[in-house]
């Protein structure tokens, strides 16, 4: 039998607790993690993957379930990370 570390029998309590196993605060409904630490997680994997999130007026279906709301946040959000957004296409 493998010697478990302190860290992990620590997260492994916290997920059989329905914590987050890096804070411990009530996890989200999808994996051992919470709401903040899940996000992180999924913007680390598309950086991993050299994935780059969807930007309106560019080629590509946007993601399902967006409200104009959640499109104007997105725009927000991607412009303060330095994407340059164009609502009009370029014309040939």
């Amino acid at each position: 039998m493998p010697a478990k570390s302190r860290q992990r029998a620590w997260q492994k309590k916290m997920v059989s607790q329905g914590r987050c196993m890096i804070c411990g605060k009530s996890q989200g409904r999808v994996s051992g993690l919470c709401a903040l630490h899940y996000r992180k997680h999924l913007i680390r994997m598309r950086r991993m993957k050299g994935c780059e999130p969807w930007i309106p007026g560019r080629r590509g279906r946007p993601p399902v379930g967006r409200t104009s709301q959640t499109l104007a946040r997105l725009k927000k959000q991607l412009r303060e990370m330095g994407y340059r957004i164009n609502s009009n296409r370029r014309k040939k």
